[in-house]
């Protein structure tokens, strides 16, 4: 039997979950003559541009910075509350704009004692209104806001009891900032509930949910609990009517957001949870419940094991899927923007490094669907992303001429049905590298790439499309390539590996039953074994149906113990 060297096995289909992707647009620091500037919070304006909020610091002290930003990520200008302070723990949550387009902020001012600290900003970036407000007693900070009916505000909140530690608690404002009400909610015992929360939504003029994290060590978050809350106003005062509280098996889970479904169809939260394979590190943690916040899907993300990934904002895209941002990484800290959808599937994916350590603190969406993603790094200033995200749009039809080349041989593909204005690429699946790239010709255009390697096509190709006038770009499908060296007969011609892609099961067959392999094993892309099948026989059904949606490589032996190893894909 002549020596094998497959090393991947060529499969054209069609498939959602790899042929979107977020691309990066552009990167770009805002950096300020002699300040530092720390974005932490992100809004589109209704003209399409951007308010970015945060804290800086000039030489001497400290101070509160508004910028608004074009779409392609120039300064409009910057305004500067220049308010002394010179507390790390000072700083700016949220931002939102009002009924009567106002630019409102909410966050926390430590100087001595804690305060709410509330900004009130025109769409030119003329402040308002500026409050500083502590509590009754104790003090109190500002995690998220909502306008009321009253055209006051609503703010997520904590309360600071010296015998307790931090407590929940929801602050009422004026149309102005100024301080009406506060509500801290106790238990059964009249005792104060540990804990804060950290995002709310208003799912009417009186009802309210919120999620959080209920504390159990004084003053900290280091053992704790993701919790659900809805509230309704009435009487100045605010009335828990649900709260949930979300135990599993570890310490440090806390929610940092949610989102109200739309069609009345639950709520989402995210935040982190622990790693069940190291006790000392974080994992995302994404939940959807119904509206009564029973949990209807549960799932977490770690993209290092041994690092660190928080959950930190939600958004759904104009399809409804569900955009996450998270901070991640291991030692060296960076920004990653994740898509799943309502099912829990996680659809794509992408990771933001560059070299040093990044702080994601918000995203903001376009109307046209762009991301931008507020950071901050060790030059303390402001970093900008812009990414796109694939057009929910036909796939152009694409084919290849030899689907099993040498290496080193002419890859030749066509795209069908092209237009001669709009640019067509061969590129990576990532989007790294592109290949080539030709204009359309009103017919069928011909690529011809020569010289691809193994590391080229590793995770498929794909044709990008770009339309003029349209900041948008649209994708094949995916092409996944093997290149045969020494092809063998009964590897090639007489070996059936069907359906693939598959949903819950492949079936295994041969011409001729003596071809059969001697077993089969099943590994992800990590090359970790999921899976052995020792025992083959003709027609062999192999169950996948527990295996999450992605790519899978199986692994052939034969009689001779010679392997193969072929690309699946469960859809």
């Amino acid at each position: 039997m002549k020596t094998i060297y497959t090393l991947l096995t060529i499969f054209i289909f069609s498939t959602n979950l790899f042929a979107q992707k977020f691309i990066q647009e552009w990167y770009k620091p805002l950096e300020g003559t002699g300040e530092r500037k720390w974005g932490a919070a992100i809004l589109t304006t209704p003209d399409d541009n951007f308010y970015i909020a945060g804290k800086g610091q000039k030489p001497g002290y400290g101070l509160f910075y508004y910028s608004k930003i074009d779409s392609a990520g120039q300064e409009i200008f910057t305004t500067f509350a220049e308010e002394q302070y010179n507390d790390a723990n000072s700083g700016i949550n949220r931002i939102i704009i009002d009924q009567q387009n106002r630019f409102i902020t909410i966050g926390t001012f430590e100087y001595f004692s804690r305060k709410t600290f509330f900004t009130q900003l025109t769409d030119a970036g003329e402040i308002l209104n500026i409050t500083m407000q502590s509590a009754e007693q104790g003090y109190q900070g500002g995690n998220d806001i909502v306008q009321t009916p009253d055209s006051g505000y609503l703010v997520a909140s904590y309360l600071y009891d010296y015998y307790v530690g931090l407590c929940f608690a929801l602050r009422k404002l004026d149309n102005t900032g100024n301080f009406i009400w506060d509500t801290a909610f106790v238990d059964p015992d009249g005792n104060h509930m540990e804990g804060q929360f950290r995002g709310m939504e208003s799912i009417n003029d009186s009802t309210y949910v919120l999620a959080g994290f209920r504390d159990y060590d004084i003053g900290s978050a280091v053992n704790s609990d993701m919790v659900f809350a809805k509230v309704q106003l009435r009487n100045d005062t605010a009335h828990l009517t649900k709260f949930i509280i979300y135990q599993k098996d570890g310490t440090n889970e806390h929610a940092n957001d949610i989102l109200i479904l739309p069609n009345n169809q639950g709520y989402i939260m995210c935040g982190q949870a622990p790693n069940p394979n190291s006790l000392t590190t974080l994992i995302g943690n994404i939940v959807r419940t119904d509206t009564a916040g029973n949990v209807i899907w549960d799932k977490t993300y770690a993209r290092i094991s041994n690092g660190i990934t928080d959950f930190i904002r939600i958004h759904l895209d104009k399809d409804t899927n569900i955009l996450v941002l998270a901070q991640t990484g291991s030692g060296s800290q960076d920004a990653s923007l994740l898509k799943y959808s309502l099912d829990g599937d996680l659809l794509q994916k992408k990771h933001f490094d560059y070299g040093t350590n990044e702080f994601a603190t918000d995203f903001a969406v376009s109307k046209e669907g762009k991301i931008y993603i507020t950071t901050w790094g060790p030059s303390y200033a402001t970093l900008l992303l812009k990414v796109k995200d694939i057009c929910p749009v036909i796939s152009p039809e694409v084919s290849i001429d030899d689907t099993i080349p040498k290496p080193g041989e002419d890859i030749v593909i066509h795209v069908q049905d092209t237009k001669d204005i709009w640019s067509y690429s061969l590129q990576q699946i990532n989007g790294e590298q592109i290949f080539a790239t030709q204009m359309g010709n009103e017919g069928e255009l011909t690529f011809t790439v020569s010289g691809l390697t193994n590391e080229d096509i590793a995770n498929g190709i794909v044709v990008s499309v770009v339309e003029p006038e349209v900041d948008c770009i649209k994708y094949s499908d995916t092409l996944y390539l093997e290149f045969y060296d020494g092809i063998d007969e009964w590897s090639h011609n007489h070996l059936i590996i069907a359906p693939n892609p598959f949903h819950n099961y492949i079936m295994i067959s041969a011409i001729n039953t003596n071809e059969l392999p001697r077993s089969t094993r099943i590994y992800n892309l990590e090359g970790q074994m999921l899976l052995e099948i020792k025992d083959m026989t003709n027609h062999k059904k192999i169950d996948l149906s527990t295996l999450p949606k992605g790519i899978y490589i199986i692994g052939l032996q034969d009689t001779s113990g010679e392997i193969i190893y072929k690309k699946i894909v469960k859809d």
